[in-house]
């Protein structure tokens, strides 16, 4: 799987949402608060086998910033 498809399927799992629907709303980040956020970094640097800095974590703002901030992993 790529990460891409990696990516749309911790959002899906944490946000509760199917990844047609996070591809086509994908600058709605009102679907995550705090919590979801702190969440979603926790799966990310576990399935990326990553460590986010602050400065990365709070660019996580969107499903693209995601997506580059991962692809850079």
């Amino acid at each position: 799987m790529n990460k891409e498809k990696q990516v749309y399927s911790l959002l899906s799992d944490i946000l509760g949402k199917d990844a047609e629907y996070l591809k086509s709303h994908a600058s709605e980040t009102g679907l995550w608060d705090s919590l979801k956020r702190i969440e979603l970094v926790f799966a990310l640097e576990e399935q990326f086998e990553v460590t986010f800095s602050p400065a990365q974590i709070a660019e996580l703002k969107t499903v693209q910033n995601i997506l580059d901030i991962v692809g850079k992993a």
